[in-house]
């Protein structure tokens, strides 16, 4: 599926967002229009299918798209954003990481089936010894050439609030 990439620089923050869109692909409506058209032929009330497909086609149209960003705020720390749903009707999920948390951010590899994907995670430690790891972009899943350039704008503002502190 497509998506698109984003970068936002404001004076308090810096947003990596990627938007996968689920309303994308001809096939999958070729192929609801299809099986729409089968049902049509073998039963006799064959407008009443043609109009339940058409309006299963329209409402994948409409279908969820889905958001994940990550934010920095330079001395505060990060927070894992992610918004699905209907275009008109959307939920909004956020995570933040405070800065005296987090270990690392890291470019890591895990196998999905027979590939290797790569993702971004966030290493924490709290005080009390606990480790624990947060994947950034779980359900966009971005290619490494994007994933390299957030890893390195990531580690280029946490190096810069570095220095400022």
């Amino acid at each position: 599926m497509p998506q698109d990439f984003v970068v936002t620089h404001g004076i308090a923050f810096h947003e990596f967002r990627i938007l996968k869109s689920a309303s994308s692909g001809p096939w999958k409506w070729l192929n609801l229009l299809l099986a729409g058209l089968m049902l049509a032929h073998r039963h006799s009330s064959w407008k009443w299918w043609l109009a339940l497909s058409l309006l299963v086609i329209l409402f994948l149209n409409q279908a969820s798209d889905i958001s994940e960003s990550v934010i920095v705020f330079p001395g505060h720390g990060i927070q894992l954003e992610t918004r699905n749903g209907f275009k008109k009707m959307s939920t909004t999920t956020r995570r933040f990481i405070p800065l005296t948390v987090i270990r690392d951010v890291i470019i890591n590899e895990g196998l999905f089936g027979w590939n290797v994907r790569y993702y971004l995670a966030i290493m924490i430690e709290d005080p009390s010894g606990h480790q624990a790891i947060h994947v950034a972009f779980e359900n966009v899943l971005p290619r490494f050439p994007v994933l390299l350039e957030v890893y390195n704008g990531i580690h280029d503002i946490l190096d810069e609030s570095k220095i400022d502190m």
